[in-house]
């Protein structure tokens, strides 16, 4: 599956030449810190299966007799979506901007693009990309036309439709009831990782992550000057921007996968001066990467939708 990401910098009436502060502001961004958790396959390019190995009774009572018990090898299917970021910058957009102050004199110049300018336009870049990449990894559907969702399947599409995922119904979270429903996804855990509260994760948009918060500062023990911590009885919670509202997901780590080729590839970006090659007047960056997000263990994986 092949997907590109087309931009093209429009200058803004607000943005004409005139005078302006040497300062760069730049919109919250987030780090991907939700994938970050996720169990990491690198070194795809394309689709190439994840192994799972299960054991059913492997104890036995003792007998002179051998009985064999059963095992199952089965595997995954990772078809990575490959994606493109391209956008293009004009040397004229930047001579009628205010960026024109910080450019050299001459219309020749074949290096026209001012470096303070250009390292805050790959800034600004790279949080734009990494935003789109977080809404994709959660509520990506290529069956939806609206930009970023159509440019890959994302979890939530797929824990939707495997049956063997541990479903909790959803209500409108609140700071009066999130606690109550924190308590029906632990409870919906399997016995069999129940316990295992180090590995355990909570997924959570980052409203509901605040709802959490407030709920928590009126317990027992809990300060109003500071954040409570993003833990629940033990469980650690990770806020995830890209989820969909009144969502959340439960399980161990490892039983939700990420999948790219290389891990930098989203953040290193290419430039091409294409006044050096084509003539024309521009500047182009570009990085190409592959996508995947899927999980292991349905039957693990507790989902509050």
């Amino acid at each position: 599956m092949s997907k590109k990401l087309k931009f093209d910098l429009t200058v803004e009436p607000a943005a004409l030449l005139c005078p302006n502060p040497l300062e760069w502001f730049i919109k919250a961004t987030l780090s991907n810190e939700d994938l970050a958790e996720f169990r990491q396959v690198p070194d795809v390019k394309e689709s190439t299966k994840l192994g799972v190995l299960t054991f059913t009774d492997p104890i036995q009572e003792f007998a002179c007799a051998f009985t064999a018990t059963a095992s199952d090898l089965d595997a995954i299917t990772i078809t990575p979506c490959k994606l493109s970021v391209m956008t293009q910058t004009c040397q004229d957009d930047l001579e009628s901007s205010f960026i024109a102050q910080w450019m050299r004199s001459g219309s020749n110049m074949t290096d026209f693009a001012p470096a303070n300018f250009m390292s805050h336009y790959y800034d600004v870049l790279a949080a734009k990309v990494k935003d789109g990449l977080s809404v994709i990894a959660w509520q990506g559907d290529t069956l939806s036309t609206v930009y970023p969702y159509s440019m890959c399947d994302g979890l939530e599409k797929k824990l939707l439709a495997d049956a063997a995922v541990l479903d909790v119904t959803a209500t409108t979270l609140t700071a009066t009831n999130i606690l109550a429903e924190l308590a029906k996804v632990k409870a919906a855990l399997p016995a069999s990782i129940s316990y295992k509260k180090t590995e355990l994760r909570i997924w959570m948009g980052a409203s509901a992550a605040s709802l959490f918060q407030q709920a928590a500062s009126v317990l027992p023990n809990a300060s109003i000057s500071e954040a409570y911590p993003l833990q629940y009885q033990g469980i650690k919670i990770i806020v995830s921007p890209g989820m969909s509202a009144d969502t959340m997901v439960a399980t161990i780590g490892m039983n939700l996968v990420y999948a790219y080729d290389l891990l930098g590839d989203v953040s290193e970006i290419n430039t091409i001066n294409m006044k050096l090659t084509t003539g024309d007047a521009t500047i182009r960056t570009r990085t190409d990467f592959k996508f995947f997000v899927g999980f292991t263990n349905p039957e693990e994986i507790v989902y509050y939708s």
